[in-house]
């Protein structure tokens, strides 16, 4: 009895492994029509710092843009968000960050020019309950901020009133700007 059951987790085991082994050889496969490489967050530890971002970028860097896919915690929507940052030549040049609600979505995109970032956020509302959204068709454009800030989050010009600039402070937090 007890040798079945040791063979049976050693089956499973074996499986188990297999089975991580070919999501870990599918993740390494690299489409070549796509000249933007990929790279996922390392699971979070408690004493991570951009230091260590900046290197998990660098080192897997194989491409001439690179993009590093990252959440934010905290409460900044119902439904969660994802953002992604691009890099190139080793400085920053894009954050799109979406964040999800039950109502509708907000897509923040910040463009970085030398020491000043353009940055839009747009909202959008829902025609239907979230989980019945289908298409573009069943989402409304509502509104549209555009502001222009420097790397201190200080806004030049644009609509300061009503910017988010408590985004863009938890962003630098995350989100290394420059890798060297």
């Amino acid at each position: 009895m007890w040798k079945l059951i040791c063979f049976i987790l050693i089956v499973i085991g074996f499986f188990i492994g297999c089975r991580n082994a070919e999501k870990s050889k599918e993740s390494s496969n690299v489409d070549l029509k796509d000249s933007i490489a990929e790279l996922k967050p390392e699971p979070a530890k408690p004493t991570s710092s951009l230091d260590s971002i900046k290197q998990v970028i660098i080192k897997k860097a194989k491409k001439d843009t690179v993009s590093y896919t990252f959440l934010l915690e905290g409460n900044f929507s119902a439904e969660g968000n994802e953002g992604r940052a691009f890099y190139k030549d080793h400085r920053i040049k894009k954050i799109e960050i979406s964040f999800y609600g039950e109502m509708g979505k907000a897509i923040y995109t910040y463009i970085f020019k030398r020491n000043l970032i353009e940055a839009s956020q747009q909202r959008f509302n829902y025609k239907t309950h979230f989980t019945e959204v289908k298409s573009g068709q069943d989402i409304i454009k509502s509104e549209e901020i555009n502001f222009t800030t420097d790397l201190d989050g200080k806004v030049l010009n644009g609509n300061t009133t009503e910017a988010d600039l408590d985004t863009f402070y938890e962003l630098k937090k995350v989100v290394p700007f420059d890798l060297i």
